[in-house]
């Protein structure tokens, strides 16, 4: 387990800002992890055809389109779609998100959200996220603190109980 923060992440350019990807677990992936500064102004979604996707809005407000519908996104927002969709977007601010992208034929994904306390069971690879200052989590009988937008990975599948407190976003897969 190596933590580590966005900010550390080194991102690359898309048409409507910069993609930090946090986790991808092959070339050809089956689950992508990222975040994604989005421009002021509008700008259109990468096509991952084949893909599932879930957006989360960490910072700012967005307004998307879907064909004839208009989908307002505020902090926390969930936002569920295929990859192959055409989503547009519109936003006065600069927005920071959170992305989940995985291929549904190869791969199970559960996303999610924390706040409080929690206990939570898994078999599956787990990944960490902390959307606030002085998140801790219990594993293995040790304690670990996280920061704003620190991020680890758990990569064995053995069973795990991890105990949360604070606010995190959790990704488990098979």
């Amino acid at each position: 387990m190596n933590k580590k923060n966005l900010e550390e992440i080194i991102g690359n350019r898309w048409s409507g800002g910069i993609t930090k990807e946090l986790y991808r677990d092959i070339k050809d992936f089956d689950i992508r992890i990222s975040s994604a500064s989005i421009e002021p102004g509008s700008s259109k979604f990468s096509d991952f055809s084949r893909y599932k996707r879930i957006l989360i809005i960490l910072e700012n407000k967005v307004t998307l389109t879907r064909k004839n519908e208009i989908i307002d996104l505020s902090e926390n927002d969930i936002f569920f779609f295929d990859g192959k969709d055409d989503i547009g977007s519109q936003n006065e601010k600069q927005v920071l998100d959170f992305n989940l992208i995985w291929d549904p034929l190869n791969i199970e994904v559960d996303l999610n959200k924390i706040s409080g306390e929690d206990d939570f069971f898994t078999n599956k690879k787990t990944f960490i996220f902390s959307i606030e200052n002085g998140s801790n989590y219990r594993f293995n009988n040790k304690d670990y603190f996280l920061n704003k937008y620190d991020f680890v990975e758990i990569l064995d599948r053995g069973y795990k109980n991890i105990k949360f407190k604070g606010k995190f976003i959790v990704i488990n897969w098979k």
